[in-house]
């Protein structure tokens, strides 16, 4: 009778009984030790909040349309213009102006009042043509000498509007030219930028003034394509040494 093969001898060990296994253990312990303990040498700046004037915001009509007739408060009495033009005998080629000193008119070649204004009844503005319009039509008479931007504000390319693009959730209120422009001195006034943008990447920012040549040492999104100079006026290739 034949003898029954003897079993292999397995030794069977716990896992954790194996170097390795500890190793990588306090490895990993001790980078995520790292990561919570170790600085991490960066700082993130928290930009201070803009002084912005609630009118530099303001989307508000520059401003407000004459009514028809238009009327002005002179000596505390609300007065439209004939009621002083009709026994005031205006020269109207003339350029003086002495009852309304705070016009300033500086309208290109308009140097008179009545290129825009009827020379007959000063409640109307008139075409050169002699064609009168009341005050709340200004647009069609600035439409005689701007006719292309006149076209681009049909169309909604010059200009402004309030209110909804889409008409049906409301109403749409497209700006007239003398709501947005002086017509005496239609061309507008140097407008102070609002702060521009300050996003963490940006860092610190410095306001000072520097020539052009020292920019990239102002500004901060542009510091990795600075070049590596000792004279900050020299380009990389001239630098002393």
């Amino acid at each position: 009778m034949s003898k029954k093969p003897s079993e292999p001898n397995y030794q069977i060990t716990h896992p954790l009984d194996r170097p390795v296994i500890w190793i990588i253990a306090l490895v990993f312990f001790a980078i995520a030790a790292g990561f919570f303990f170790l600085p991490t040498g960066n700082s993130i700046p928290i930009p201070g909040p803009a002084n912005v004037s609630p009118a530099d915001i303001n989307p508000a009509p520059r401003f407000k349309v004459l009514s028809d007739p238009p009327k002005a408060m002179i000596n505390g009495f609300e007065r439209t213009c004939m009621d002083c033009h009709v026994i005031i005998d205006a020269k109207p080629h003339s350029t003086d102006l002495h009852q309304h000193a705070n016009i300033k008119l500086q309208h290109g070649l308009n140097t008179r009042c009545v290129n825009c204004h009827d020379a007959k009844d000063r409640n109307k503005l008139a075409t050169l043509d002699n064609k009168t319009f009341d005050y709340a039509q200004a647009s069609q008479l600035c439409a005689q000498c701007h006719g292309p931007v006149y076209r681009q504000w049909e169309r909604g390319i010059h200009g402004k509007t309030l209110g909804y693009w889409d008409t049906k959730l409301g109403k749409a209120e497209k700006l007239t030219c003398t709501q947005c422009h002086n017509p005496h001195h239609p061309r507008f006034d140097p407008i102070k930028p609002l702060p521009g943008p300050n996003t963490l990447r940006m860092g610190e920012q410095d306001t000072e003034d520097t020539p052009h040549h020292d920019g990239h040492k102002k500004n901060p999104l542009l510091l990795p394509q600075a070049p590596e100079t000792t004279d900050s006026h020299l380009p990389a290739n001239e630098s002393k040494h």
